[in-house]
């Protein structure tokens, strides 16, 4: 297999989780405005699509955690931890 750097599915779950990241923020913006304008209404639909995308979301970065597998490139728990106290 590839290495990451070179590989197309890998650019394509990066992106794809990118665009959903994206809409998160996009959309916790949106809810920030209407609660603070007082529209329940608007605050609930968007609840509702924030949902929707925080299960794109998971989907998103199980699909990009299981294709690094295949690289052999899994970081657990403890390896972040780790990355972190070096840095």
């Amino acid at each position: 297999m590839r290495t990451t750097e070179n590989c197309d599915e890998c650019v394509r779950l990066t992106t794809d989780l990118m665009k959903i990241l994206n809409r998160l923020a996009e959309l916790a913006t949106a809810q920030i405005t209407a609660f603070r304008a007082k529209d329940q209404d608007t605050v609930l639909l968007i609840g509702k699509q924030m949902e929707q995308a925080v299960v794109a979301r998971n989907i998103a970065t199980c699909a990009q955690q299981r294709h690094m597998g295949e690289h052999g490139r899994v970081l657990l728990h403890g390896d972040i931890e780790r990355l972190k106290e070096a840095s």
